[in-house]
């Protein structure tokens, strides 16, 4: 009797010393998941996130482009833009600056501004003051703030081109009298001369005619850029002809060619 019951008693310690090995076990295979767990939620504070930051235009670029405007434009624009396309646009605050070097060589602030994040923002600026044959080189810079230290710069130069100079004139013969029309394309401008022959009366009632001889003579007087006027002569003989060659003019120190308008 008492060697059955100490048999039972000793599987009785082996179920116990098994049972203790394995929640051991399983306590320390815990502590280990518990641990990595711990480590995989502390991870993220190390992480640096990343944002959206798009500062574009439509003309200016990394590359710096030359853009070629035509002669005579006296202003360009363009845009500054925070988005890709319709669905990719800025999550920071653009705080950006634009910036001019003239023909000179000086520089100076053409604007300055913000393009609020999250939403589609355009910001259109106009350069204005262009000169034939100079050039103009605009350099935008796009910054995030310095607690995110995002940065672009873009850029372009803008090469506004020459125009040839003309001076025109063209002979109407109205029978009693001609009208001598005289214009001017590109920077052609200034004092104006012009040399009539014998047989026409000037006509004094035109303030640019004043004080114009009768007979051969030469008018003076000024005429601007890309402008017009008419000059009429009567004839001291209705039945007399004249022709565009019979007349020299010049604007400046360009000389008219005849040229038939509606040509």
């Amino acid at each position: 009797m008492n060697k059955k019951t100490t048999r039972k008693t000793g599987r009785r310690s082996l179920w116990i010393i098994a049972l203790l090995v394995v929640l051991i076990g399983a306590a320390i295979t815990g502590t280990g998941v518990a641990a990595k767990y711990l480590r995989f939620r502390k991870a993220p504070e190390n992480l640096v996130l990343t944002h959206n930051f798009y500062f574009e235009s439509d003309i200016l670029k990394e590359s710096k482009p030359e853009v070629n405007v035509n002669a005579g434009t006296s202003s360009v624009s363009f845009d500054l833009y925070n988005f890709a396309d319709d669905l990719r646009f800025s999550e920071l605050d653009i705080y950006y600056e634009v910036r001019v070097k003239a023909p000179d060589g000086t520089v100076s602030t053409m604007n300055t501004g913000t393009l609020a994040k999250d939403a589609q923002s355009t910001k259109t600026l106009t350069l204005t003051g262009l000169v034939n044959g100079k050039s103009y080189e605009v350099t935008a810079t796009g910054k995030s703030g310095s607690d995110k230290g995002y940065s672009k710069t873009i850029s372009a130069i803008f090469k506004v081109g020459t125009e040839e100079t003309k001076v025109y004139e063209y002979l109407y013969d109205r029978g009693d009298y001609v009208d001598l029309a005289v214009w001017t394309e590109g920077e052609a401008q200034g004092a104006l001369s012009i040399a009539y022959p014998a047989g026409l009366i000037p006509d004094n009632s035109d303030p640019a005619m004043s004080g114009w001889s009768t007979g051969a003579a030469t008018g003076t007087g000024t005429l601007g850029a890309y402008a017009s006027h008419t000059y009429r002569f009567f004839k001291t003989d209705a039945s007399a002809s004249f022709t565009a060659a019979q007349f020299t003019v010049s604007v400046g120190s360009v000389s008219a060619t005849v040229k038939d308008p509606q040509s």
